[in-house]
């Protein structure tokens, strides 16, 4: 099974960012069957939409994340019975890794700007990517606070948010 090696970053927004990271994004929409078990639909900024139901759990090895593609079909039934629904767009980069930064709910005003940069198991956590740096509020390792399942509420996130910021 394969185990995920992420680690988190919370960034501070800035047209710097913005220039830092490229103008194509892709825009998620996500929600939660269960903590566990989500459905995501990705809009690339060319080609088509995809669709996957992802299952992920800790472990005693680490956090098993298992992911498959559903059809449309699919992800339109489970959609209505999905709760912790969230937007956000996110920007991709390798650099020592496979970096996403993604900007919770609306990219004009994001409530939330987080890092992630996933490596192969047993790799300790690396320095922030140079790009990111000047705008790193805390690496936050893999604290399950900073779950997307969990900032999926905007307002914890916001608190969360404050609560770095002081």
């Amino acid at each position: 099974m394969p185990i995920e090696n992420e680690f988190k970053y919370v960034l501070r927004d800035s047209p710097e960012l913005r220039a830092a990271l490229g103008p194509a994004g892709e825009s998620l929409q996500q929600g939660y069957l269960s903590q566990h078990n989500r459905i995501r639909a990705v809009r690339p900024a060319t080609g088509p939409v995809t669709r996957k139901f992802t299952f992920k759990m800790d472990t005693e090895d680490g956090l098993v994340e298992l992911e498959r593609r559903v059809s449309k079909k699919d992800f339109d039934r489970l959609w209505p019975l999905s709760a912790n629904r969230l937007t956000k767009t996110r920007f991709r980069f390798d650099d020592g890794g496979h970096w996403d930064v993604d900007f919770f709910g609306d990219l004009a005003a994001p409530y939330f700007v987080m890092a992630e940069v996933e490596l192969p198991e047993g790799i300790g956590e690396p320095a922030i990517a140079d790009r990111l740096a000047p705008h790193l509020i805390k690496a936050v390792g893999k604290d399950t606070a900073f779950t997307s399942f969990r900032l999926s509420d905007e307002r914890y996130a916001r608190q969360l948010l404050t609560s770095l910021s002081r």
